[in-house]
C-alpha cells in the first residue's frame, strides 16, 4: 500500500511538487488558500482536505511549501494546524525558505507529538520543480531523512544532509545570498560595459569564459535576459525576503555583509519602481 503523505502549500513551487508526489504513487492529502490548484489536484487523484491539520491526519509525512516563517508557524501551531494531525512516528519536512530559529521552534512541539521533524528548503527554481530535480538540502536527524528520502526523490535529484535541524535553512540563505547579490554585480557589469559601448552578448561571452563567470551571468544573462525572457518565476518580494533573512542572521551572529546590504536595498529600489510581485530580473532592465 502507496505510503499516505500530507502537502500544504500549493504555490508556483509547491504545486509541481505535489504533482510529482501523485506520479511516484504516493496518496496525497492537500491544503491550500487558494483552491485553484487543490481542484487541479483532485482531479489527478488527490484528496482535498479543509485544513493543515486534516491534511496531516494519517499522514507518514508532511510536506509544507509555504512563503514564510510566519505562515509556516500558522499551518503548523495555528488552530485546525498541522499539530493537531500529525500522527506519532510520523515526519514532518518544513520545505519553505525560512529563518532557521523558525524550524528550531518547532523541533520540541512536533516531538511532544512523538514525531520527526526535517527543514528541507530547494534550489534551482520552479522548472527544476516541475521536472522533479531539485537540489534539497536537509538538516535534521539522518535517519529521519533516510526514513523518507523516497518521498523527497520524488522531487528533487540531489538531496544533502546539512547537519542537525536548521542546516538546511542556513545553506539555503546562504545559496540565495550569493545567488541573488551575483545576479546585481552582473548586472552592474555588464550594463556598465554596454554603456561604455560594448554589445552585452560579447561581455557575457568574454567573461563567461574569465574568472568573471558566475551562475547568474550563464543562467540570467545568457539563457534568458539576452532573449529577452525576464520571467524566472521568482519575485521581488522573495528576493527581498530571502537576502532579508540572510541579513537578520548575519546581525545575530555579527557577521558583517555589507555587499547583501547593497543588494537588499537595491531590489527594495526596484521593488517601489516595479512593485513587489514582479519578477525579481526586472532589476537588469
Amino acid at each position: 500500500m502507496a505510503r499516505g503523505v500530507g502537502f500544504v502549500g500549493l504555490g508556483l513551487m509547491g504545486l509541481p511538487m505535489a504533482k510529482n508526489l501523485l506520479k511516484a504513487g504516493f496518496q496525497l492529502q492537500v491544503c491550500n488558500r487558494s483552491q485553484k490548484p487543490v481542484e487541479e489536484l483532485a482531479q489527478a487523484g488527490a484528496v482535498r482536505t479543509s485544513s493543515p491539520g486534516e491534511a496531516a491526519r494519517g499522514a507518514q509525512v508532511v510536506v509544507v511549501m509555504v512563503a514564510d516563517g510566519p505562515q509556516v508557524e500558522d499551518v503548523v501551531l495555528g488552530n485546525e494546524g498541522i499539530l493537531e494531525g500529525l500522527q506519532p512516528g510520523a515526519t514532518l519536512i518544513i520545505m519553505s525558505s525560512i529563518e532557521p530559529m523558525v524550524v528550531r521552534n518547532l523541533a520540541g512541539p512536533v516531538a511532544s507529538r512523538g514525531a520527526k521533524l526535517l527543514d528541507a528548503p530547494v534550489t534551482r527554481g520552479v522548472q527544476a520543480a516541475i521536472d522533479g530535480t531539485l537540489a534539497i538540502m536537509v538538516g535534521g536527524d539522518i535517519d529521519a531523512l533516510e526514513g523518507c528520502r523516497d518521498v523527497l526523490q520524488a522531487m528533487g535529484t540531489d538531496i544533502i544532509h546539512c547537519g542537525d535541524i536548521g542546516a538546511g535553512e542556513i545553506v539555503k540563505l546562504a545559496n540565495n545570498y550569493m545567488a541573488l547579490c551575483n545576479t546585481v554585480i552582473a548586472c552592474e557589469a555588464v550594463a556598465l560595459a554596454v554603456k561604455a559601448g560594448v554589445k552585452a552578448d560579447k561581455v557575457v561571452e568574454v567573461v563567461g569564459a574569465g574568472s568573471g563567470n558566475s551562475y547568474a551571468l550563464q543562467h540570467r544573462f545568457k539563457d534568458r535576459i539576452l532573449k529577452g525572457d525576464f520571467n524566472t518565476g521568482f519575485y521581488l518580494h522573495l528576493a527581498i525576503k530571502d537576502l532579508g533573512i540572510a541579513l537578520n542572521t548575519a546581525r545575530q551572529l555579527t557577521v558583517p555583509v555589507p555587499a547583501g546590504a547593497a543588494c537588499h536595498e537595491a531590489f527594495q529600489a526596484e521593488a517601489a519602481r516595479a512593485g513587489a510581485r514582479e519578477d525579481f530580473l526586472e532589476f537588469a532592465r
